[in-house]
């Protein structure tokens, strides 16, 4: 079945065409509280900058009154133009801060941050949660005029950051005028990029065309909506704004990616993937290179590596002229033969040039599938998601199905702002051949309110323990919380492209239709666990054994105070587990009534582990712990 996968993938992805997913819309934002840290898969820069011919540079240290070569200010335009501010943070509006009002994205990686970048900020212009109250907005950044009569090869090169939402077709563009701005040369910057798709610390370079090149008055323009009102919310930040003279032969990977072949999407990027579903699907390893030099690139490929596994595979060869970019992926899958942590290197070369490597990992594991990036915060603390705080929902994940597996539960993580007596159960959903979604099976609703910050196990019980699934099967996992009270709250671990969901079940949530699906901006932590050893715990996991059990302090460097406590003598075992699932700690306690302990772990690696305490009669508690 791996060859035919991979057929479909290879059209999909060849054609940059995906299935249509009927009755879904997109969600504006969702409430997101104590945020410390934005989880993301590593990018480096691929474009050399030493040696380079500067021509003109801005670094915007004094605003629009400019720091520039040109010696002249910078001027807005457009009925909204007065959203360009300088910033110093990132976005201040209600949708791009965390609980705190700390902003969640900024633009850090320039090289001049810390005197500043300039921000259109439309987020901060439409306060309030209801939609009639967005207003559209649209608005220009525009340069002083440059002098470049004496040149004959350009290009410029910008830091950026943005998001928008929610007009699919709101174009962010860079354009070039000789005339003062009466005709423009544009250049599209989001046409790879989905609504609530978070961009963030990217450098872009464009060649400026030949009838630009050699005039004497030349403007820049960063334009906000290519003068058409179709974005409300989120943010456009600029910063090191670049010309120089382009080199004859360059390429830049402004992106790369490690997926898996979808039916429904064309590809899906997974974290943690079970080995028999990466052995039948494939790994697969891409990119996005570009042409960033005057000749054309000839022989441009992408290559993927796993060097620990000796794979490398190339992706065909195309040839790119002058500013032109490809999406390209491996024409082989990875099929990894074991569990652990895989890091793949993926780089661009063609005959003339080769980019920087960009490092992404992944996890293949025995029995958890997942898209959220929470195993690679080392401070497990992660933003939340609250379900309920406004009506009936459904909220979880897209997985596909490669090999037909029986399972055994949704995992999800429980956050510390869920009420104590809150209730919650799994829903799992599958999509038909038309696009649509239909239920499949559900758990128990149990009481999830005791197991705040930490993961818990939904035991799929309706219409069958296990559930099985087969291959093809495209499944959507969710946790369901009805009402508004008690609060339900999910842990919520990286941006989500086409693959997260929210069901309003009863248009409270939302503002729309009962029964809409819209899909998310963020990942919630929900996942498929295909783990047998499930079957054997109760459904109802607040059915506690212990009268006490606490750990203290968590984080910590590795040292930790376990205190545990019984209403009768219990013979028990203590260990501790990696994110992979394997012992790095065991201990049996006997006759334990009353016991505190100090437990010694740091000679173990940062990261996230489980404490496990059993009983013989294999009643378990278990609690996250974080050594930083």
């Amino acid at each position: 079945m791996k060859k035919l996968y991979f057929l479909i993938f290879a059209i999909l992805m060849a054609n940059s065409s995906f299935s249509q997913i009927n009755q879904t819309n997109s969600i504006v934002s969702l409430k997101q509280t104590n945020a410390t840290n934005k989880i993301k898969l590593p990018q480096l820069k691929s474009v050399a900058q030493s040696g380079e011919d500067v021509i003109w540079c801005e670094n915007f240290e004094n605003g629009l009154d400019g720091n520039n070569d040109s010696n002249a200010p910078w001027t807005t335009a457009g009925p909204d133009g007065n959203l360009w501010l300088h910033d110093l943070d990132g976005s201040s509006g209600q949708y791009s801060v965390d609980g705190n009002g700390d902003p969640t994205t900024s633009l850090d990686s320039s090289e001049t941050a810390e005197d500043g970048w300039m921000i259109f900020d439309t987020d901060l212009s439409n306060p309030g949660m209801v939609v009639a109250q967005y207003v559209e907005r649209r608005g220009q950044l525009i340069s002083p005029y440059i002098d470049l009569s004496s040149q004959t090869n350009v290009s410029l090169r910008f830091d950026q950051s943005y998001r928008w939402c929610c007009d699919g077709d709101h174009q962010l563009n860079v354009g070039f005028s000789i005339d003062q701005g009466q005709n423009w040369t544009d250049f599209q910057i989001n046409e790879n990029v989905n609504t609530n798709e978070t961009v963030e610390n990217e450098q872009r370079i464009i060649i400026l065309p030949s009838n630009i090149v050699g005039q004497d008055s030349v403007l820049i323009r960063f334009d906000w909506g290519n003068g058409e009102e179709t974005a409300s919310h989120y943010f456009w930040m600029i910063d090191d704004v670049t010309l120089f003279e382009t080199p004859a032969n360059a390429s830049s990977l402004t992106d790369a990616f490690v997926r898996m072949p979808s039916e429904l999407f064309g590809s899906a990027e997974y974290t943690n993937v079970p080995l028999a579903q990466a052995q039948e699907g494939g790994i697969f390893f891409g990119g996005i290179i570009f042409n960033t030099g005057v000749n054309d690139l000839v022989n441009t490929k992408i290559v993927g590596e796993v060097i620990s596994e000796n794979f490398s595979d190339e992706s065909i060869s195309v040839t790119l002229e002058t500013n032109e970019d490809s999406s390209l992926f491996t024409q082989n899958g990875f099929t990894p033969t074991s569990i652990g942590e895989y890091i793949s290197n993926i780089y661009g070369e063609s005959d003339s040039t080769t980019t920087e490597a960009q490092q992404i990992s992944f996890i293949v594991s025995e029995y958890e599938y997942a898209l959220d990036y929470s195993d690679y915060s080392i401070s497990g603390m992660f933003n939340n998601l609250d379900l309920n705080d406004m009506g009936s929902v459904q909220i979880g994940n897209v997985f596909e199905i490669y090999e037909s597996q029986d399972l055994y539960s949704v995992k999800a993580y429980i956050h510390m702002e869920t009420d104590a007596q809150a209730q919650a159960r799994a829903i799992i959903n599958s999509f038909d051949n038309q696009g649509m979604i239909i239920f499949e099976a559900q758990s128990e609703l149990i009481n999830i309110g005791q197991h705040r910050g930490d993961w818990v196990d939904f035991i799929i019980s309706s219409p069958s323990s296990p559930y099985p699934t087969f291959e093809g099967q495209t499944l959507v996992a969710t946790i369901q919380a009805e009402g508004t009270d008690p609060l339900v709250s999910l842990g919520i671990s990286g941006v989500a492209n086409r693959t997260s969901y929210l069901l309003d079940i009863d248009g409270s949530n939302q503002n729309g239709d009962p029964n809409t699906w819209y899909t998310m901006p963020n990942i919630p932590m929900v996942r498929l666990n295909f783990d047998p050893s499930i079957a054997e715990q109760p459904a109802n996991i607040s059915e506690e054994f212990l009268s006490d059990f606490s750990v203290y302090p968590n984080p910590s460097n590795g040292s930790f105070q376990i205190n545990i406590s019984s209403e009768s003598s219990k013979d028990l075992t203590l260990s501790i587990q990696n994110i992979l699932g394997q012992d790095v700690y065991y201990e049996s306690l006997e006759s334990v009534v009353s016991l505190t302990k100090n437990l010694n772990l740091t000679h173990l690696e940062k990261g996230i582990y489980q404490l496990i305490i059993s009983e013989r009669d294999e009643k378990t508690l278990t609690q996250k712990i974080i050594i930083q």
